[in-house]
């Protein structure tokens, strides 16, 4: 049963290692897309004159304004799963540290406790 949980372990940090990778790839998608809009706006902005273009001028504007408020949010859910990966690594860590200074411990009691039962056996 201990083999299941540090399988179940490492198939979390597994998990948060692929939506940290997804968050990324879906980050640096909007950054391309962002780039792509802003070339085609300075494109067709320059043929448009009159509202309709700065009605159009608006929309992109506004839609590059949205779409960058979403990068920076996954940006931060990246920055989060990041932290959040390393925490859990730190914290297995120094729990598996715990845990082996407590067999250490526990051997050395179980030695000890030998050793003083064979010499007071010895003695009688």
């Amino acid at each position: 049963m201990p083999g299941e949980r540090m399988n179940g372990q490492l198939s979390s940090g597994e998990a948060l290692r692929r939506g940290v990778h997804a968050m990324q790839q879906a980050s640096d998608g909007i950054a391309r897309i962002n780039s792509d809009v802003q070339v085609t706006s300075e494109t067709l902005t320059g043929g448009y004159a009159g509202a309709d273009g700065a009605a159009f001028n608006r929309l992109l504007t506004e839609w590059l304004s949205k779409a960058n408020n979403i990068k920076i949010s996954i940006d931060g859910l990246v920055n989060a799963l990041e932290e959040t990966t390393s925490r859990k690594q730190t914290l297995l860590a120094e729990h598996t540290d715990l845990i082996n200074r407590a067999m250490t411990a526990q051997s050395s009691t179980a030695t000890e406790n030998s050793a003083y039962s064979t010499l007071m056996s010895s003695g009688q």
